[in-house]
């Protein structure tokens, strides 16, 4: 039987597209397509299971490039500099939130 693990690392190996961070969530969504047969309709019990399969193939998936370097995309080390950009252009200054964290515990 194919773990997670061992369908992710495959998967990341056959398709470097999906190495990219941003389609993370496109692929997995295509490997539990294929493994549920979503198109078919669920029950219950299926669509309770599609969910836990796709939790851990999300845990497996960022264990996988955390020990398969050569397996991460191009944006694999960029959130942070996303992030800011993105807090830049909602009229944010860059750090805003860290403040907040430091001193909410302060009195």
């Amino acid at each position: 039987m194919t773990t997670a693990y061992d369908t992710i690392k495959n998967y990341l190996e056959k398709y470097p597209k999906a190495r990219e961070r941003r389609n993370r969530n496109d692929f997995i969504c295509w490997i539990l397509w294929d493994e549920y047969r979503v198109d078919r309709g669920l029950s219950k019990q299926q669509l309770q299971n599609l969910i836990i399969s796709a939790e851990t193939y999300g845990r497996m998936w960022r264990q996988v490039t955390l020990e398969n370097k050569h397996l991460r995309g191009g944006d694999y080390d960029t959130k942070e500099k996303v992030e800011q950009e993105k807090q830049i252009a909602l009229g944010y200054e860059v750090g805003y939130n860290k403040d907040i964290k430091n001193n909410q515990y302060k009195d």
